[in-house]
């Protein structure tokens, strides 16, 4: 058969269209580079999330063995900043309790043993002189300076160990600034987690202050009131505050975090004693032989 030799269908064509290659589609080309790209983009990310996901790891662990000690200083700087527009003098002629509640693996002399040879160090970790009381189940020493009490005691034995707490005491008309006191709370929290997974904190003020301190310290906290009390002088508040981060069940359906408790003076006319108590005021800070 004849073919024209311009035709559309000379010999050999079919061969050299399917030959050919396509725009784009060779090696290296455009369309390939920018596939790697995007695979590298996805790459980078990947690891990075890795390592975002690891260093939160370890940040948290971190925070479980140095106690958690962030909500107790978070609330011991509010505590102190509304108790220093009320009470008389300032936070700083106050007297504070800091109680750390959590338990120990070993029986009460062993935990003892372990706990005031963590405590009762100061700051560079030399031995303090202690005072060995309560039938070998509490101690204390004398703080650097001699401004503030750090004791620690056994509270109670169960199968699975034993109650433990401790209590640091900054007397009152101490001239004790917030930083010492946040320095001093934090040292304490992280020695306790070398020994205790996880533990319990709570604060107390006491001084003194006008008799309009409560409902005062009541409006600085915006806190939600549970429960009120308010009869010959003595007031009673229990509050539930979005401004500070620890809590405690009150009963089966409310949790609280403030407490206030005020008391006309006998002996000061004109003033009130003035207790607060961060999340709650009851069991005290006092130690004792048994059970908080």
């Amino acid at each position: 058969m004849y073919v024209p030799k311009n035709s559309m269908l000379q010999l050999g064509s079919k061969e050299r269209t399917s030959g050919a290659k396509r725009p784009g589609m060779r090696p290296g080309g455009p369309g390939n580079r920018k596939g790697g790209r995007n695979r590298a983009a996805i790459l980078a990310v990947s690891l990075l999330l890795v390592v975002l996901a690891a260093a939160a790891v370890l940040q948290a662990q971190g925070e479980r063995k140095a106690g958690r000690p962030a909500a107790l200083l978070h609330d011991l700087e509010r505590l102190w900043t509304w108790c220093g527009q009320v009470m008389e003098g300032g936070s700083e002629q106050a007297e504070w309790t800091i109680r750390w509640d959590w338990t120990s693996s070993g029986h009460a002399g062993e935990a003892m043993d372990e706990a005031a040879g963590l405590l009762l160090r100061d700051a560079k970790g030399g031995p303090l002189d202690k005072l060995v009381t309560n039938d070998g189940k509490s101690a204390s020493s004398e703080w650097p300076g001699g401004d503030a009490v750090l004791s620690v005691h056994a509270a109670e034995e169960y199968s699975t160990g034993t109650g433990m707490f401790a209590l640091l005491t900054i007397k009152a008309n101490s001239g004790t600034t917030l930083k010492e006191a946040e320095e001093t709370a934090k040292l304490v929290s992280s020695r306790i987690g070398e020994t205790a997974p996880s533990f319990k904190a709570g604060i107390k003020a006491r001084g003194y202050a006008e008799p309009s301190a409560a409902a005062q310290l009541e409006r600085l906290s915006l806190g939600r009131v549970l429960e009120r009390y308010d009869e010959n002088g003595t007031v009673s508040v229990t509050l539930a505050s979005d401004l500070l981060q620890s809590s405690q069940p009150l009963d089966s359906t409310r949790t609280a975090n403030l407490q206030i408790a005020s008391h006309l003076h006998t002996e000061r006319e004109g003033q009130a004693e003035l207790t607060v108590g961060v999340p709650l005021l009851s069991g005290d800070f006092a130690a004792t032989t048994s059970s908080d």
